[in-house]
């Protein structure tokens, strides 16, 4: 190879790419007639011939050799194939030309002639079952060696031989593939000549299957041919598909089964027999979804191509395990003309016209891409200039890129994945396009100089281009996934998002970067063929791809629409399902490496594909089916057993982190050298799941078990909440006293709202989907307290806030339910999405625990602090619904079920008050210890969180204020109480971080209390907003005693619990310097006593409506999680030491000096206060006044709501908003939003 490629030697080539584009204009002109096509074939060889001949030198005279002997053979076999077929046309005149149309579905009546046909035109374009003599390579490496000025013309006969295979696949799929007119008459014997073609197939096949001994036996020059050795999996499959095919052929039952065993060698091999890491890697992926591609074919396939569907298929597999075995570019490159030649008839197997335009696309495109493709492998390693380097990895790009399936050499897979049969769709999706991949990594990441030549924004050369292709594939894959109704085409489009992340990633050039982009890749093939496997089964059943035709098959599919479901929240990288590690590695490896607005590139598409996979979800799982919609049963055995694998596999890659590293990791070693913080970013994904996490988790499909037994399965989850906390007390005491008492009081409180669901959603449907999305949020909750380091605090905070609370929110499955459950659960995925770059910032493995304050944090830039601070903060800050952000859908929705509404409001919300105090006492603590975080930076975070804390606090009181509807208000009232904790916390100081503890312990129990009131009042009266209640306290005293209790607390008079908190929270301002906030808090206060008594008036005291007057009290089984709740708000409030003392451990533990508490509350200092002393006294003082009224005065019972006037002087009924005037319109009431319980 010489720098001056195009200097001298013109007139040969020139010669040869005049020839090649006459032929081909011509055989474009007419490509309407076959024995035309063949001839100008021909002459089109005789160029290739004669620029071989020009070449010279051993590799192009032995590729002449080659050339001519099959060319010649392949050639000869479609003429006299052709001449057999054309007794079977039907034309009206016979003296006429023979054109392709008078061919149409002849080789289908005549199918070994036919097939004979196609293999002579298609082994002479470079596609045969049998392999080809790496004949083009050794013409190319000859030319590229031995002509100056030989690229262009290698590219024109590129671009030749592309148009070629167009019209040899358009005539092959006229006359072989398409069925005949209908009207066609049935012909006469076929001429003589069988044998001849016989012997040419031979031939053909022979010239293939012996191309090694013949290129040693042709080859002159001194040249010596490379024979690469490939893993015995491909023998398994190529011998696989031959043998079955025979099997097919002979009508033996057990065919189909015997295909299915080979794919079962061919991975017992891969695990059996050693291979190169890269090679280990691509052989596990590929032998493992063959193997479960073809149980499940077992179950779908049928019909009259059942042979030829199973000798292509397990021919792909083989020709995909050549490719990744092979040594050699030339080996690999036959390798790739069979896996295209042999999937393009798994596209085609449908029959349809959509089918056949979708196979023609993908074949010419990919065969075309590997025409270019090929003389950049051969130039590649061969010492090049620069410039000729960047030629050839742009070539290598093309052929890699078209099947990868990167925009804008994309546009087959959106046609070829809906039209493929699912089963083929599969690992379309999860494994070819994955050979892009391969070639990247394998073949141009290890070239030398691929990496080393600059290129834009800090990215290598080849990196710029691969984050330029990914990026657009990504946002265009997502985007265009967006607007489809077809289910595959859908899934398709999701395919290009997922590919476009993988290939950006690899175009970071790191070893985290590939890493993260082949773990990726791995866990892409699991989920994706899942997914499309999933959508085969759905379409077998239902018979359409629309996805409003698959409304509501969860409830007649469950085993396939909950395989999906698994599937579904993978792909979108949630845990505790193996995608999450592989974006968390890719995000990881963007922020490393300095590019963020990457991480954020990945996060949106992530969120944008949350979008249409929730659409699928809520689909499938919670719309009712119309009538009009066939019944359908569950999927067939086999094709169950394959989905289930799936399924399983993608939680084990979830759960078992460490297997996908060993596999992934060695090939990433191969190419770059891990950096300092790397090997650390894998050893923190070896997340610790303690057995009380472990049980609520997995234990949460135990009310799966009992599906008609709706009492059974809501005792099974407060069971196993309950086990939950029991184990906490076993197992829990290495914990710190905060995440102790967090992780216990989660089931506690969990299984309470269980109990009170059991009476509360009597008449609900499924409930044992309720009880499993619950049990599993309380688990993740349980996690996420347990955590010791940054990553696994965050993948159990997003079990708790995103799958399952969006599972258990939408519930109901009515419009509005499905509406506000995916608001909150896009708006949690968002405000994760901060939480998950703050971690990547600081590093997942930073400690989360006390350890930080002696001495353990990570060396990074104070400017990594600071800024991973306040990603952190803003995270937990938008968990707590804390403005400036739209608060509406900042908190969770009144459509919820009563117990979920609890359950958030009082437990979960407080895991971002549990993110807070961590953050600022532990992390802040420990980096500003170790001179890491400035006082200005601490101080600037924690005044911002301040400030929202207490606007938030006076905005969502107001809410709570002006809205009549009786859930509503107090998430409102949530919202603006979370304000306290947030302000305290961030005012800091022991008061503060007591104030704030103290008041989530109290905000624990009376706001549970409160929705559980709530819903005995919706329970009772069928009613969701005040306007429509009222006098209730007469017929539900249980209740009403249970809101006072409650409703003091919240407002915070004294002695009730509520006070003891905010009373702290109050000084802790005024010793912060921040007077005008801690009269905020009082302003919100007021605000407090306002709306708590609007309600009280309008359901307990004001005048009945007519239709109430046979309303009954709350069954027991509500009543009894109600009045353990009141006893915690009695206690807290009269011995508030009892929460004290935990918090004084939990500030000497975090590094601050304790408060002087006893059981009465704070003894001494700034906040001290006698709870105790102020209860009894004011206990003896209502007992006095009692005995005194009772003793000297003399009542009258009257109607309260009546002024003390007889009702029928009553002249009207007082609404809610007539306590307060026109106060609440002024501030804009209004409608609630209904809860459907039926």
């Amino acid at each position: 190879m010489t720098a001056s490629l195009f200097t001298v030697g013109l007139l040969p080539l020139l010669a040869a790419t005049a020839l090649m584009l006459w032929a081909t204009a011509q055989a474009v002109r007419q490509r309407d007639l076959p024995r035309r096509l063949i001839l100008w074939g021909a002459l089109h060889d005789t160029a290739l011939a004669c620029l071989a001949l020009a070449a010279g030198g051993g590799a192009a005279r032995t590729g002449l050799w080659l050339f001519v002997l099959f060319q010649l053979a392949s050639r000869l076999l479609a003429w006299t194939s052709l001449r057999r077929l054309q007794d079977g046309a039907v034309r009206a005149d016979a003296a006429a030309p023979l054109r392709l149309e008078d061919l149409r579905g002849v080789g289908a009546r005549r199918p070994w002639t036919g097939a004979a046909f196609a293999l002579g035109l298609l082994a002479a374009v470079g596609g045969s079952p049998f392999l080809m003599p790496e004949a083009r390579a050794f013409i190319t490496a000859g030319v590229l060696n031995n002509l100056p000025g030989g690229l262009p013309v290698l590219l024109a006969a590129a671009l030749t031989t592309t148009v070629f295979i167009w019209l040899y696949v358009t005539a092959v799929r006229v006359t072989v593939l398409e069925p005949a007119p209908e009207t066609t008459p049935v012909t006469g014997a076929p001429r003589a000549g069988g044998l001849t073609t016989l012997l040419l197939a031979c031939a053909v096949a022979l010239l293939g299957l012996g191309r090694g001994p013949l290129t040693d036996l042709l080859a002159s020059g001194g040249f010596a041919a490379p024979h690469s050795a490939v893993h015995p999996a491909y023998w398994c499959y190529y011998l696989g598909a031959f043998l079955t095919g025979l099997a097919f052929l002979a009508r033996l039952p057990w065919a189909s089964k015997a295909g299915a065993a080979f794919a079962a060698l061919a991975l017992a091999a891969v695990l059996a027999v050693p291979a190169p890491p890269t090679a280990k890697l691509f052989l596990l992926m590929l032998c493992g979804i063959g193997l479960v591609v073809a149980v499940y074919s077992l179950g779908y396939i049928h019909g009259a191509h059942q042979g030829r569907y199973w000798f292509f298929l397990l021919l792909t597999f083989a020709s995909l395990a050549g490719i990744v075995s092979s040594s050699d570019v030339t080996g690999m490159y036959g390798y790739w003309e069979l896996m295209t030649f042999a999937s393009y008839f798994l596209v085609v197997h449908e029959d349809t016209r959509a089918a056949h335009d979708a196979g023609v696309k993908y074949y010419v495109m990919c065969a075309g891409g590997a025409l270019l493709m090929l003389p950049g492998l051969l130039l590649l390693g061969q010492g090049l200039s620069p410039a000729l380097l960047k030629g050839a990895l742009l070539l290598c790009l093309a052929g890699f890129g078209v099947k990868a399936g990167l925009v804008p050499l994309h546009s087959w897979l959106p046609d070829a994945h809906p039209a493929a049969p699912s089963s083929v769709s599969g690992p379309l999706s999860g494994v070819i396009t994955k050979m892009g991949v391969f070639g990247i990594v394998a073949v141009l990441f290890v070239q030398p100089g691929a990496l080393s030549m600059p290129g834009l924004m800090g990215f290598s050369w080849l990196g710029t281009g691969l984050v330029a292709l990914g990026a657009a594939t990504l946002v265009y894959g997502e985007i265009m996934a967006l607007y489809q109704d077809d289910i595959k085409r859908m899934l398709a489009y999701s395919t290009l998002g997922q590919i476009g992340e993988i290939t950006l990633t690899l175009g970071l050039g790191t070893w985290l970067a590939t890493t993260g982009a082949l773990w990726h890749m791995l866990n892409h093939a699991v989920m994706k063929d899942l997914l499309f496997l999933g959508a085969g089964a759905l379409i077998l059943r239902a018979g359409s791809r629309k996805l409003t035709d698959l409304r509501g098959l969860g409830a007649q599919m469950p085993i396939t629409v909950a395989c999906m479901g698994v599937g579904l929240i993978s792909v979108m990288g949630l845990p505790p399902f193996g995608a999450f590690y592989s974006k968390y590695l890719m995000i990881q490896a963007a922020v490393s490496s300095g590019h963020v607005w990457l991480a954020v590139l990945i996060l949106a598409g992530s969120l944008v594909g949350l979008i249409y996979y929730t659409r699928i979800l809520k689909t499938l799982v919670f719309e009712e089916r119309p009538a009009h919609l066939p019944t359908v049963t569950e999927a067939p055995r086999s094709i169950q057993i394959a989905l289930i694998a799936l399924a399983g596999t993608s939680l084990l890659l979830g759960l078992a982190p460490q297997l996908p590293a060993q596999l992934v990791a060695p090939v990433a070693s191969l190419i770059f050298a891990p950096q300092a913080g790397d090997p650390a970013a894998l050893l923190a994904m070896r997340v610790s799941w303690p057995v009380y996490v472990l049980v609520p988790v997995f234990g949460a499909a135990l009310p799966a078990l009992f599906r008609r037994d709706r009492i059974k399965a809501g005792k099974a989850s407060a069971g196993v909440l309950l086990l939950s906390a029991l184990l906490v007390v076993v197992f829990g005491r290495q914990l710190d006293t905060l995440s102790f008492c967090f992780a216990l009081l989660v089931p506690l409180l969990g299984a309470l709202n269980m109990v009170y669901a059991l009476g509360y959603m009597e008449h609900s449907h499924r409930q044992w989907r309720f009880y499993c999305a619950f049990t599993c949020m309380c688990g993740g909750l349980m996690g996420m307290a347990a955590s010791q380091y940054l990553l696994s605090f965050f993948l159990f905070w997003e079990i708790m806030s995103s799958w399952t609370l969006y599972l258990a929110i939408a519930h109901e499955g009515d419009k509005a339910s499905l509406r506000e459950a995916f608001k909150y659960f896009s708006f949690n995925v968002f405000g994760a999405g901060f939480l998950f770059v703050g971690l990547c910032v600081l590093g997942p493995a930073t400690p989360f625990n006390a350890s930080l304050l002696t001495g353990n944090v990570p060396n990074l830039p104070p400017f990594a602090v600071g800024l991973g601070m306040a990603l952190l903060a803003a995270g937990f800050v938008l968990k707590a619904a804390q403005l400036p952000f739209r608060i509406d859908w900042q908190m969770h929705p009144a459509l919820a079920p009563t117990p979920v509404s609890g359950y958030i409001s009082s437990v979960l919300l407080k895991s971002a008050i549990l993110g807070l105090i961590k953050l600022f006492m532990l992390l802040g603590g420990g980096f500003a210890l170790a001179g890491l975080l400035s006082g200005f930076t601490q101080s600037a975070i924690s005044t911002v969180v301040m400030w929202i804390g207490g606007v938030t606090i006076i905005m969502a009181a107001l809410q709570a204020l002006r809205t009549s509807g009786i859930k509503l208000m107090f998430i409102y009232s949530t919202v603006s109480q979370l304000g306290y904790m947030v302000l305290a916390v961030a005012a800091g100081g022991a008061l503060g971080y007591a104030g704030g503890m103290l008041h989530v312990v109290n905000h624990v129990f009376f706001k549970d209390l409160l929705f559980l009131v709530c819903g005995a009042v919706m329970f009772a009266s069928h009613r969701e907003t005040l306007d429509d209640l009222g006098g209730l306290g007469r017929k539900m005293p249980f209740t009403l005693a249970m809101f006072a209790i409650a409703g003091l607390s919240l407002v915070g008079v004294p002695p009730t619990s509520g006070f003891s908190s905010k009373w702290l929270i109050y000084h802790a301002l005024m010793n912060a310097g921040q007077p005008f906030l801690a009269l905020l808090s009082l302003v919100g206060s007021v605000l407090t006593l306002a709306y708590v008594a609007k309600f009280l008036h309008a359901a307990f005291l004001g005048q009945p409506a007519p239709d109430l007057e046979h309303i009954e009290e709350a069954p027991r089984i509500m009543r009894v999680p109600m009045g353990i709740l009141a006893a915690g708000c009695v206690l807290t409030g009269v011995f508030p030491g009892l929460a004290l003392y935990p918090i004084n451990a939990i500030l000497a533990e975090y590094g601050l000096a304790p408060l002087h508490v006893g059981l009465s509350g704070i003894l001494s200092g700034p906040g001290a206060w006698n709870a105790t002393g102020l209860c009894v006294m004011a206990a003896l003082a209502f007992l006095g006044g009692r005995w005194f009224v009772l003793r000297f005065t003399r009542l009258r019972e009257i109607d309260v709501h009546t002024c003390g006037m007889p009702p029928e002087t009553a002249a009207t009924r007082m609404t809610p908003s007539s306590i307060y005037g026109g106060l609440p319109r002024l501030l804009g009431g209004h409608k609630p939003a209904k809860e459907n319980r039926s």
